[in-house]
């Protein structure tokens, strides 16, 4: 769920302020609705990759505890 949920923050935020603070206004359709789709995709993308990360390095860390004979 906390992709769908950076999805969701990300994608209209993204969108309103790339319609807003550009010089020329963007479109509404179909420029606006396709850049946010794609920035709620890349941070839902950021998202998966940052939780991969974290359980990757959290069994390493168990790895070398345990090579270390040292328990939690």
């Amino acid at each position: 769920m906390p992709y769908l949920k950076a999805f969701i923050v990300a994608a209209p935020t993204m969108a309103l302020l790339a319609h807003f603070l550009t010089e020329e206004r963007m479109p509404w359709w179909p420029d606006t609705v396709m850049f946010g789709g794609f920035m709620g995709a890349l941070a839902a993308f950021g998202v998966m990759r940052l939780t991969h990360a974290r359980r990757a390095v959290g069994h390493l860390h168990s790895v070398g505890r345990a090579a270390t004979g040292k328990r939690p």
